[in-house]
C-alpha cells in the first residue's frame, strides 16, 4: 500500500511559508508539515524545521524541531520512550576517512541490523547474560508460545543484542572538536528507564532557556537524570519497565 501523505522530491531541502519553515530530506510527510506548522503557530515558538525521515507524531511530528523562547515543551521532547545513547570514542582522524564516508556508511548498514524484531547473525557473548538476575526474576526466562515458536525475554535479548530497533534509531559518526567535555556515569541497575533520553534532552533545553551555556546545561541535566533513574525504584507504576522519577527532589 502506498503512503499518499509522503512526497518524494529531487531536492534535499525546501522551504514553506516564505522561508519560515525549513524541511530537509528527499521526501517529506505532508501531515508532518501541517503538524509542525501548527506547532510553529504558537506565539512563543521562534522557529521550526523538519529533519529527514519526518513523519506524523502526537502533538509534535517525529523529526520535528521547534525553538521555544524561555520555555520547553515536554510533548515536543517525547513521551514514555525507553531510549538510550551510547558513544564510542575512536582514535581515527577525520582527515583519514573524509574521502571514504560512503563506504563507511555501507559497512555500518551491512554489519548492523536495523528494524523491529531483527536478530544479530553473530550472537554476542556478553557478561550481562551471566548476571544472577536472570534466575532471580522468573519472568525473564518464562517461555511464551507464539506463532513463530516459543520465546522468552532472555532469548530475545540474546538474539537481538547488537541490533538497532525500529523507528528513528540510527548510528552517527561525529567529529570531536579540539576540546570537549565528557560526561560519564556508572550504570544504575533498574528496570525503570522509560523517558531517560527524553528527560535528558528536555532538561538540557530547559537549562538553555534559562540562559545557562550548553556545557553547564548538559552537566546539570546529566546530574538530574542520574538522580531520577536512581530514585525510580520508589515508583510503582503499571507493569514492566516503569518511568524515571522526575519529582525525586520533592517526594
Amino acid at each position: 500500500m502506498t503512503d499518499t501523505s509522503m512526497i518524494e522530491d529531487a531536492q534535499p531541502y525546501r522551504e514553506f511559508d516564505d522561508g519560515a519553515l525549513r524541511v530537509f530530506g528527499y521526501s517529506y510527510d505532508v501531515q508532518a508539515v501541517q503538524q509542525i506548522k501548527t506547532v510553529s503557530g504558537h506565539g512563543w515558538v521562534s522557529g521550526a524545521a523538519l529533519m529527514a525521515d519526518n513523519h506524523l507524531g502526537y502533538s509534535m511530528p517525529i523529526g520535528g524541531v521547534a525553538a521555544y523562547r524561555e520555555m520547553t515543551s515536554p510533548s515536543g521532547v517525547g513521551y514514555d520512550i525507553g531510549c538510550g545513547v551510547m558513544a564510542v570514542r575512536t582514535d581515527v582522524a577525520f582527515a583519514d576517512v573524509a574521502g571514504d564516508l560512503g563506504r563507511l556508511a555501507d559497512e555500518i548498514a551491512g554489519r548492523i541490523s536495523f528494524g523491529i524484531g531483527r536478530k544479530n547473525p553473530t550472537p554476542v557473548d556478553h557478561a550481562l547474560f551471566d548476571s544472577p538476575v536472570w534466575s532471580e526474576v522468573p519472568e525473564l526466562t518464562q517461555q511464551v508460545q507464539a506463532k513463530k515458536g516459543p520465546w522468552s525475554l532472555r532469548s530475545r535479548a540474546e538474539a537481538q543484542l547488537g541490533t538497532v530497533g525500529s523507528g528513528n534509531h540510527y548510528v552517527d559518526l561525529l567529529v570531536e572538536p579540539t576540546s570537549c567535555t565528557r560526561l560519564a556515569a556508572v550504570r544504575i541497575p533498574t528496570r525503570n528507564t522509560h523517558g531517560t533520553g527524553c528527560t535528558l534532552s528536555s532538561a538540557i533545553a530547559a537549562g538553555l532557556a534559562k540562559g545557562v551555556d550548553l556545557a553547564e546545561a548538559s552537566r546539570e541535566a546529566k546530574t538530574f537524570v542520574s538522580a531520577a533513574i536512581a530514585a525510580s525504584q520508589r515508583l510503582v507504576v503499571g507493569s514492566g519497565h516503569g518511568p524515571v522519577h522526575h519529582f525525586h527532589a520533592w517526594w
